[in-house]
């Protein structure tokens, strides 16, 4: 149940549930998955003849990671080497995954005794198989700025004919497999044009937008 969350818990004619004072129960009187339980019991009065027993639960624990509180935590607080289990926990990444990303040489783990240990780039680079980068900077809110500055949302207005903008719906609709969201438009747009600066004369692009090459190749 929600927090703070008012539900009924039984209802009772008027005449057989007279008004008692609002009780507090402790932890150790009441438990509820696995996490300490404060409620308060009441009394709230209906518009009819009836009365509803009501019950305002507060749970007290360490709340469930959420994909914004794991890319905060990536971006905003990260570091430069990770275990293994970090890897999995903060990338949503599997073993299976992890393994053949290591086995293609796209990710080069140090190994200290029998302890493996990831760079914060292997991490990112996993992380961008299963949020885009529009979805990362929005996740990070106010931490946005732990993204370097060339590889940020900005917003822009595009008039493109009405069969390529269907066109980008449709292949957005299509190519979210993997993905820990749902694309849009500028996610199939980036992606085409990552494609496209990834292809043309990068010194030139450098001269011209200076960081180009850096933000290209991102996060290595």
């Amino acid at each position: 149940m929600a927090l703070g969350e008012m539900r009924p818990l039984v209802q009772l004619p008027e005449d057989q549930c007279p008004t008692y004072p609002r009780r507090r129960y402790s932890a150790a009187q009441m438990r509820g998955d696995g996490m300490s339980v404060d409620a308060d019991i009441g009394v709230s009065e209906d518009r009819g003849s009836t009365v509803t027993v009501m019950r305002r639960t507060r749970y007290s624990g360490t709340p469930p990671a959420t994909d914004r509180s794991r890319l905060v935590e990536l971006f905003a607080r990260r570091k430069p080497r990770y275990e293994l289990a970090d890897v999995l926990r903060l990338t949503r990444s599997s073993a299976e995954e992890v393994n053949a990303a290591v086995e293609a040489g796209e990710l080069a783990p140090d190994r200290e005794d029998e302890l493996l240990l990831f760079a914060w780039e292997d991490l990112v680079t996993l992380a961008l198989r299963h949020w885009t980068p529009r979805m990362i900077v929005t996740a990070l809110g106010p931490s946005a700025a732990a993204v370097p500055q060339l590889n940020r949302l900005e917003p822009i207005t595009v008039h493109l004919p009405l069969y390529q903008i269907r066109l980008l719906h449709v292949l957005a609709a299509a190519e979210r497999a993997g993905f820990r969201g749902r694309l849009n438009a500028s996610d199939i747009l980036e992606r085409l044009l990552l494609d496209l600066a990834s292809s043309i004369d990068g010194d030139a692009m450098e001269e011209a937008i200076p960081g180009f090459r850096a933000a290209l190749q991102f996060p290595s």
